[in-house]
């Protein structure tokens, strides 16, 4: 590791979301029922981004999942 040279070094990372994520529970005053709002069928985002001692290198973000051909 101590012949690597940092500044050839790209850190690559992707995290995804759903877009339809809300609470199942909620408060309400004694005897009444919770009213919680939210889309049952939502889209799943991907975000990915690499970065760089020179900065950020790129940043993608797009509906649907990561795989071979999107990466």
């Amino acid at each position: 590791m101590h012949n690597l040279d940092p500044r050839k070094l790209v850190f690559l990372d992707e995290s995804g979301f759903k877009t339809n994520l809300h609470r199942n529970y909620g408060w309400a005053p004694l005897g009444e029922r919770p009213i919680i709002y939210g889309d049952k069928f939502g889209k799943n985002v991907t975000i990915i981004g690499a970065i760089a001692m020179d900065g950020l290198r790129a940043a993608r973000a797009f509906e649907g999942t990561l795989d071979g051909p999107g990466f």
